[in-house]
């Protein structure tokens, strides 16, 4: 399995390497490249894992192979991902039977669906799922996502909820740990709702990766987000130039659990909101409609979607968090 899982690495990377050389000779280009892809390398991860490797001789071939950057920044190679969640068992079955080359039966399927999406979390990821619909219908709500994404700028879609109690992370549930410094920059553009810069690190492997992110006020949408990765002389460079409103440190706990990929953030600062949690869910524009299914282990206070934002906590200018009970994770 580690030989034939090399050679499936081996040739998504020169697949997607050949690409992109392709693109960047093409001069005549008049409008922005996409490139879709069917499989991504961190799925590769999830057969790792079913087939009892460990993970640290994936993490080894990903730096043989020139690509160990993946494992720190999934968002560095791969600007979205898109998960197709396996259908109940019953449409499942259906299909198996219509088909003589799927040999999977359901529960090794549905073992295989919850290693890749604990293989892709803390990416940019939006998982899809239909239970009651047509195979079509997920197709078009996956194909509203890269549409989004695509925007000048995306919008981004999410919903927040309160913490209310202590949180013991289950045995077995594949999160990321990342300690995050934003701090938020002096804009005074009508069309700007807010901009930061970002120190993002990554706690179990002690890597930082630093953003600057503007998000622009899109009054039917929500908000529309471009943002880039930089260097850390540029994120000391902004903090010099610019004038400063205020700053958020939290630990943010990435996990994906059913059908949705949840950011659970603990505050450290400002002090008014420490130990307080709020969890994000983000999705397409049909996720204010979409009942949420939260997992037994996250007990779940008011929804806070429109009343707190991050720019708002660094202000000191949360009193919805600041009144909620302090929390604790055990992970």
């Amino acid at each position: 399995m580690l030989d034939f899982q090399r050679l499936v690495i081996e040739k998504q990377i020169q697949n997607e390497e050949l690409v992109l050389r392709a693109i960047k000779r093409a001069n005549s280009l008049t409008a922005k490249p996409v490139i879709i892809a069917d499989r991504g390398i961190m799925d590769s991860l999830a057969y790792f894992r079913r087939s009892g490797l460990e993970d640290i001789k994936f993490k080894q071939l990903l730096e043989k192979l020139g690509a160990g950057d993946l494992m720190y920044n999934l968002k560095a190679r791969y600007g979205l991902v898109v998960f197709l969640e396996i259908p109940p068992r019953e449409i499942y079955n259906r299909i198996k039977a219509n088909n003589p080359a799927r040999q999977e039966d359901f529960d090794s399927a549905w073992r295989t669906n919850e290693l890749l999406k604990g293989a892709w979390t803390g990416s940019n990821l939006k998982i899809v799922d239909n239970p009651e619909g047509t195979f079509e219908e997920k197709i078009r709500r996956a194909l509203s996502l890269i549409d989004n994404e695509l925007g000048d700028p995306p919008v981004e879609h999410e919903r927040k909820f309160l913490v209310s109690e202590d949180i013991s992370f289950p045995t077995g549930l594949e999160s990321r740990l990342f300690r995050i410094e934003q701090i938020y920059l002096q804009n005074n553009s009508a069309e700007v709702s807010s901009e930061r810069v970002r120190a993002m690190t990554l706690l179990s492997e002690g890597v930082t990766y630093y953003y600057h992110t503007v998000k622009y006020k899109k009054a039917k949408f929500g908000l529309g987000e471009k943002e880039r990765r930089i260097s850390k002389e540029e994120f000391i460079e902004i903090l010099s130039s610019r004038e400063t409103i205020g700053r958020v440190i939290k630990d943010r706990y990435c996990f994906a659990k059913g059908s949705s990929h949840f950011e659970l953030d603990l505050f450290r600062e400002p002090n008014i909101v420490k130990g307080r949690a709020i969890v994000e869910i983000e999705g397409g524009e049909d996720i204010k409609d979409k009942k949420i299914t939260f997992p037994e282990f996250l007990k779940i206070g008011e929804e806070v979607t429109s009343a707190i934002s991050n720019k708002a906590i660094a202000q000191g200018k949360a009193s919805i968090l600041a009144e909620s009970p302090r929390i604790k994770v055990i992970s």
